[in-house]
């Protein structure tokens, strides 16, 4: 799918590498000719400008086909502002984004609308028959489950096979004999990382994170190292407060939940029946657990929610663990970043894995026009692929805020090792949120470690939604 963009940073990462967490080592990271940071280097080389992308040709053998001005609406429940824009800016995302919509408007003859509506008022509006929207996303379990979404396998032009679909990745989402949610270049990939105050490391010798992670070396127990290596009661005062050194936090409790996934620890796997059932009940996460609780047990070593009120923009935290996205929040900061994949379980995992929530998007059931709703669907993950992709993590991120080549080298690195997760994308807001913050929940918050007590408990709870889940798919997949 977006392998082309990430191969593109890759090879422009390469040409002149540096090292943009520098700390104590035995030398300079693969690949590297420097560990000094250009970030707070004198002869540091100025920051590209951005640059806008150029409008592609129309795709190769696809044929024009005109649509009469017929309306596609797109109900967005979050996040719209990562789908459409309305206006151009100037800034290559924005425009990009923009111009996705009007080149789809103009090829197809159609006119595409969006809007924030919530679940309900689009679940309504498909009970109702009113095709009053076509598309929408991120859709709920519901959407699949109770008939709301027209199966993809149906629509006309989709070729899931080219490289702006994420064929792979739908598969792991498919839980019936049909595709019902599109995957593709359309939405960006949004995984999870663990962001670095480069300055700390320098100053407290911590071994290069970027030399670790192109090692293998950076695994979880190497992570809980360097958390507890920092941690300094800085003012004294024997209380872990806003002024002192911890090795790591973040704003949202679920997101300790992609240390299961980068550990190889997947929260959900299939039955002999092809079902969803809970993975968690193993060795390995009784493993992690017991390594996370400790960490956070470890004076320091975790911020905790109830210590202060910290951000990583303070200056003060080694590790912060969020979504990518994020990036484009350090640009302003009075330190130097980088950025790091979630670590592996140990040195023999084969790869990292970085969860990405799989922003997903489906066609309502209701629509009249199958024909305009594949045409839509194909195009603009085609244009995606041209254009919004390479403007968002090539440009944006790549270029406006991953401001060294080692640190453009790294994302590049991080997107070609996103993977997805059954459970988490389908049941991750509902029934199932006690399974996703498992980590968050019982390690950070209430640092047990009795992973059985834990899963006897919950279990209800997944089979509350699991059961009338796969009930009402099969009901939809006899007819």
């Amino acid at each position: 799918m977006k392998q082309r963009v990430f191969a593109l940073l890759l090879a422009a990462a390469v040409l002149l590498p540096l090292a943009a967490c520098a700390g104590t080592t035995d030398g300079p990271a693969p690949g590297s000719s420097s560990v000094t940071d250009p970030a707070v280097s004198d002869t540091a080389a100025p920051v590209p400008e951005e640059t806008a992308y150029i409008a592609h040709s129309d795709p190769p053998g696809a044929e024009r086909m005109d649509f009469d001005g017929a309306v596609f609406t797109t109900a967005a429940y979050y996040q719209e502002g990562n789908y459409f824009r309305d206006e151009e800016t100037g800034e290559a995302f924005n425009d990009a984004l923009y111009d996705r919509l009007r080149k789809t408007e103009e090829y197809l003859s159609m006119v595409w609308k969006h809007t924030p509506a919530d679940h309900g008022i689009v679940k309504a509006s498909v009970r109702a028959a009113d095709d009053d929207f076509q598309q929408v996303i991120h859709p709920d379990w519901h959407f699949v489950s109770e008939g709301y979404l027209y199966r993809l396998d149906d629509l006309p032009y989709i070729d899931l096979d080219a490289e702006w679909w994420g064929r792979e990745q739908m598969d792991v989402l498919r839980l019936g004999k049909y595709y019902y949610l599109a995957y593709s270049d359309f939405a960006l990939n949004q995984p999870s990382v663990v962001y670095v105050n480069c300055d700390l490391a320098e100053q407290y010798h911590v071994e290069d994170p970027y030399e670790l992670v192109y090692a293998g070396t950076w695994t979880l127990d190497k992570f809980g190292e360097l958390c507890r290596q920092v941690a300094h009661d800085a003012n004294g005062n024997g209380a872990w407060d806003d002024d002192d050194v911890m090795g790591v936090s973040t704003i949202d409790v679920s997101l300790w939940g992609g240390f299961m996934e980068s550990c190889g620890q997947p929260l959900t796997e299939r039955d002999q029946y092809d079902e969803l059932v809970i993975a968690l009940n193993t060795e390995k996460m009784q493993n992690i657990v017991e390594k996370i609780t400790a960490l956070v047990k470890s004076p320091g070593a975790v911020s905790k929610h109830w210590y202060a009120e910290r951000t990583f923009e303070d200056g003060n935290t080694l590790f912060w663990l969020q979504g990518i996205d994020f990036l484009r929040a350090t640009g302003n900061f009075e330190f130097t970043t980088g950025i790091m994949p979630y670590p592996k379980y140990d040195e023999a995992q084969s790869r990292y894995r970085s969860l990405d929530c799989a922003v997903k998007n489906g066609i309502l059931s209701s629509i009249r026009n199958p024909d305009l709703a594949g045409a839509v669907l194909e195009y603009s993950a085609w244009e995606s692929a041209n254009q919004v992709i390479p403007a968002y993590y090539d440009l944006t991120l790549g270029t406006r805020y991953a401001k060294d080549e080692a640190t453009r080298d790294m994302l590049a690195f991080i997107l070609g090792n996103t993977c997805v997760d059954a459970g988490s994308s389908y049941f991750g807001g509902e029934g199932l949120l006690n399974f996703c913050n498992l980590i968050g929940y019982m390690c950070y918050l209430h640092e047990s470690t009795d992973l059985q007590s834990w899963l006897k408990e919950n279990q209800k709870y997944y089979k509350a939604d699991i059961d009338p889940f796969y009930v009402g798919l099969d009901s939809i997949e006899e007819n």
